[in-house]
């Protein structure tokens, strides 16, 4: 999807959209995935370990072999001819986004990253350190 237009447009495109197509070979998945998902569009994907991560098939998306053009295909036509199919699986990945990726979820993974830097430069400056005792040789041993 093209990312120009900003998130509003964004937004009102995926909200609109019959189906959304992400297709991911292993290197991990694209926040264009996690907002689709948020925007409760209704997914069909590429099965593969990184997607797995976020999507199960026939949970909140419908997912085919990466290598395989005609069982994306057929997952596309699936979602596009059961409405009712779609409408679920976009509720339970919107679902799995917030869950996942919500703005709560999002600021607690921060503070815990944060408060991990912390105790690490907390134990490399506390008096006695390694880190310490190595600055007091450093002018010394040029």
């Amino acid at each position: 999807m093209a990312t120009g237009g900003g998130p509003e447009l964004r937004r009102t495109v995926l909200r609109a959209a019959d189906a959304a197509v992400h297709l991911c070979d292993g290197a991990g998945v694209s926040r264009a995935l996690i907002e689709a998902m948020a925007c409760g569009a209704a997914i069909a994907g590429a099965d593969t370990p990184p997607m797995r991560e976020f999507l199960r098939d026939g949970e909140n998306a419908l997912l085919a072999p990466f290598a395989d053009p005609a069982a994306l295909a057929m997952a596309v036509e699936r979602l596009l001819d059961d409405t009712l199919l779609a409408a679920g699986l976009g509720r339970a990945a919107r679902r799995q986004a917030i869950l996942c990726h919500g703005m709560r979820r999002q600021s607690l993974r921060q503070i815990d990253l944060l408060d991990a830097l912390a105790r690490i430069e907390f134990r490399r400056l506390r008096p006695g350190s390694r880190a310490e005792a190595g600055q007091a040789r450093a002018p010394n041993s040029a």
